[in-house]
């Protein structure tokens, strides 16, 4: 049987017993290849491994990308050995579930560094997420990568730190890829005239894990707008503009959070930032943000704009006013009336006719009055 040379045959790793979890830096280990399992089934249901390179997409800039990929092998210098990082996608429901995005995002876990001949010499210091292109979306999260590179001066401040843009092309009459199916598939259950892709494009970019959104049914965190203010600050300061800024793209740096006496970015303490450049917030979802030359003013207006927002009208910590007529999907009040607006706005029924009268009265005495 043909097996693809993507699908890993590579079973037996033994990690080096003096290997203590935790250890890893990922950034001292040129990774040229991610070994992912739990992402790929054949069509008997037996799981595969994929052998996916990692890619370096087109820098992008204000005036456009250049024209080449680093791929692979390219990654490593002379005599420098390629790593591989091996990940297991952790089964059950993904974190985020395909919606607006065009991805979902699944935990990984069990990560290990394998040199060339399988041998492991570190393991990953905590879960990583992998997200994941839906079948033909595969160019946005592209451009998220090279929105990740570009802005790799804010990794583990103000955007979580990303681990490598990984690339392959699958053909689906070989092997199912589980996220891109609703339901099981099998070869008898193929239209013939709409059969699977064989050079189906695979895009996954390896983040760190962090915490959840921001909640918006609680008060608004300590903190919240002085920290999001500075990180808006950051990104104007090199001329990114981020288009989507609403609570389901920011989340805590941590899962879990941080306690309520956690400090401002100017202090330090154990359980809050270190520097003055730590954040208790990350704000993620890039392949819809731009380069922007603007200005750093314009940009820095137009995302604060967003967050002011989101603070006053999209925090719940109170019952809705009576006078509000309801709320719209965005959770932003309608229209609302001024007291002075209602008295001069009385209905006919429940009102005094004494203005109308006295508006016919003026009329003019060569009009019809009204009795």
């Amino acid at each position: 049987m043909y097996t693809p040379s993507y699908i890993s045959r590579d079973s037996s790793r033994t990690p080096d017993s003096s290997i203590i979890r935790g250890t890893c830096n990922l950034e001292q280990y040129p990774i040229v290849k991610l070994r992912i399992d739990g992402l790929a089934q054949d069509f008997e249901g037996r799981p595969l491994e994929l052998d996916i390179p990692r890619i370096i997409p087109d820098t992008y800039t204000i005036d456009g990308p250049y024209t080449k990929e680093t791929v692979g092998d390219e990654f490593k210098g002379d005599g420098t050995d390629a790593f591989t990082l091996q990940v297991t996608m952790k089964s059950g429901s993904p974190l985020v579930e395909p919606g607006e995005s065009p991805t979902c995002v699944y935990e990984v876990n069990e990560g290990a560094i394998l040199t060339p001949d399988g041998k492991i010499v570190a393991l990953l210091p905590s879960p990583l997420v992998a997200k994941i292109a839906l079948e033909g979306k595969g160019h946005q999260v592209y451009y998220e990568a090279g929105m990740y590179d570009y802005m790799e001066s804010l990794q583990g401040r103000v955007i979580p730190r990303c681990y490598g843009y990984f690339r392959q092309q699958v053909n689906l009459q070989e092997l199912r890829i589980l996220p891109w199916e609703t339901k099981p598939t099998s070869k008898k259950t193929w239209n013939i005239f709409r059969l699977p892709h064989t050079c189906a494009s695979l895009n996954i970019l390896l983040l760190e894990r962090l915490g959840e959104p921001v909640d918006l049914t609680a008060p608004v965190p300590p903190n919240f707008r002085e920290h999001m203010t500075k990180m808006i600050r950051e990104l104007a300061d090199i001329e990114v503009l981020h288009k989507d800024l609403f609570a389901r793209n920011i989340l805590w740096a941590r899962p879990g959070g941080f306690s309520s006496e956690a400090p401002s970015p100017s202090g330090t303490a154990q359980d809050g930032p270190s520097s003055t450049t730590d954040y208790h917030w990350r704000i993620i979802d890039w392949y819809d943000a731009e380069f922007s030359d603007r200005g750093a003013s314009v940009l820095r207006g137009g995302m604060m704009n967003s967050l002011d927002t989101m603070i006053e009208y999209d925090f719940v910590t109170q019952p809705v006013e009576p006078r509000f007529l309801g709320w719209n999907p965005e959770n932003r009040p309608p229209l609302v009336y001024d007291d002075d607006d209602d008295e001069d706005n009385l209905a006919d029924d429940g009102g005094d006719d004494k203005g109308d009268n006295d508006d016919v009265e003026e009329s003019g005495e060569g009009e019809a009055r009204v009795a």
